[in-house]
């Protein structure tokens, strides 16, 4: 299979993909059967007057550079690779008398396309990107439909104003919870779905009227300014810089079809870490409790910043079978694990095994929600380990499957992207000389999807269920956690 860099060699070239696709297609072909199908791919369809090889390659050679950094702008030239894919396996077509086709049609297929691109994305290594990378490919169609008010009658959900489209991104979030997408990501989608636009006919007759591929890209654009407006006057937490990892468990499902009510559950990195203005933007949410999972060592050289009207309680949920705190420096590894090496895998295996148990931090986090004293802030230094496990807790609690629990822990990687990028940078050398170190350096800004099992299988192996677990640890029998259902689910 084609490497991850050259894959990139051929998408980004400064050269039009169009002027060499026919060179470097056996290359990308080794991706699998659902590329090589490609290629003379008739879409018979009037807004496609490409095969679907050249409709993607016109896609990718089409995403504008202005108004996008050079990250994003490779995201949505890679996503755009991808975007229809899955329309051969979506396909649905009209026949005439004599059994001929006469008009495809692809419902369905941005979320095929998703699909059939995940597994292909993580063989190539796109792991911390997986989630923009779906969301781009998913979502690209989402807009196509929309159309200037003058064109639909009035209150139509399809006419292109502030409210249709508003609403449109919010139920795409609210379904995909947990999610860190937000209005700044919409705002990116539209490079894509313009770029899309692009590589339609010029000119379109259906039965519903014309179009034109200028059209459909200035219909972008005008999405475009509506998202951008949305991002500048957005005061929500989704302003914060991702790499705080700021972010509430509000929304999220609950097995039994129940929501986390919003504005409860807020878990982040140091709060110290925070912007003037971001500051601000979390005193808005009347936070009652922060709890600090840190070390004093930490905590001393990031202090917390006070918030009006809320408890801070410092509480390390990181301690040796002695009770004494321990930190994420390298002697706090090499004395958690005994290993002089500070190896990291030992390292996890020893934090991931020994954070769930005989936890006073966590403890005091339940007592407080019991109390009902929220909003309540759980945080670390970056948000990802000792608060990904509290955070794990509250949803076990409440009633959350493993398919959440994996995912929200999952998301630091999401929102830490580019604090993960900018130290695997530092490291590429060592990388370079061995790649299967990649994977144990990303924990450190990041994290990695085995913890969430070692997490589970260290509970079941010591009490069996989840429910013996919370009661015998945190005194949570089942009329607790019928309280804590009924305060907090929706």
């Amino acid at each position: 299979m084609i490497s991850k860099k050259r894959f990139e060699e051929i998408i980004l070239s400064e050269k039009p993909l169009a002027d060499r696709i026919d060179e470097v297609w056996p290359e990308l072909c080794t991706m699998g059967e659902v590329i090589s199908q490609m290629k003379d791919y008739d879409q018979c369809n009037p807004y496609h007057c490409y095969d679907l090889r050249m409709h993607t390659v016109y896609t990718v050679d089409s995403v504008e550079r202005e108004g996008l950094d050079e990250e994003d702008w490779r995201l949505i030239k890679i996503a755009a690779f991808f975007h229809d894919i899955g329309k051969p396996a979506a396909m649905t077509a009209r026949r005439d008398e004599d059994g001929n086709i006469i008009k495809k049609s692809f419902g369905g297929h941005p979320q095929i396309s998703r699909d059939l691109a995940e597994p292909i994305l993580r063989e190539l290594g796109y792991h911390r990107d997986l989630e923009i990378l779906r969301f781009y490919i998913s979502a690209h169609d989402m807009f196509m439909h929309f159309v200037k008010e003058d064109k639909v009658p009035a209150g139509s959900r399809l006419a292109i104003n502030r409210h249709n489209v508003q609403r449109q991104a919010q139920r795409y979030i609210e379904r995909h919870k947990p999610t860190a997408i937000g209005y700044r990501d919409f705002y990116k989608l539209t490079f894509l779905c313009a770029a899309d636009g692009m590589a339609h006919a010029e000119h379109v007759v259906t039965a519903a009227g014309t179009d034109s591929r200028a059209e459909i890209v200035e219909r972008m654009h005008m999405i475009r300014a509506i998202f951008k407006e949305l991002m500048e006057e957005d005061q929500s937490i989704a302003i914060i810089n991702p790499d705080i990892n700021f972010r509430e468990l509000g929304g999220y499902p609950m097995k039994d079809g129940r929501r986390i009510i919003h504005g409860i559950f807020y878990r982040s990195g140091a709060p110290a870490d925070l912007s003037d203005s971001e500051l601000r933007t979390v005193e808005q949410l009347g936070i009652r409790t922060v709890l600090d999972l840190r070390s004093d060592e930490e905590r001393n050289r990031k202090p917390d910043p006070v918030l009006d009207q809320a408890v801070n309680l410092p509480v390390s949920a990181f301690v040796d079978k002695y009770g004494k705190e321990l930190d994420f420096s390298p002697a706090g590894i090499a004395k958690a694990t005994g290993n002089n090496s500070g190896s990291l895998s030992a390292f996890l295996q020893y934090m991931y095994g020994s954070l769930v148990f005989d936890s006073r931090a966590y403890q005091v986090m339940f007592d407080k929600l019991l109390d009902e004293q929220v909003p309540i802030l759980l945080h670390c230094t970056a948000g990802k380990d000792r608060t990904g496990v509290g955070s794990m807790l509250i949803l076990l609690a409440l009633g959350a499957d493993y398919r959440v629990l994996r995912k929200d822990y999952m998301m630091t990687n999401a929102y830490r992207r580019n604090a993960i990028e900018r130290f695997l940078q530092k490291h590429r050398d060592e990388i370079a000389a061995r790649p299967e170190l990649e994977t144990e350096l990303n924990a450190y800004e990041g994290v990695n999807e085995e913890a969430v099992d070692i997490i589970l299988n260290t509970i079941l192996d010591r009490y069996g269920s989840v429910d013996e677990y919370l009661e015998q640890e945190f005194g949570l029998d089942d009329m607790a956690i019928q309280k804590l259902q009924e305060m907090y689910l929706e």
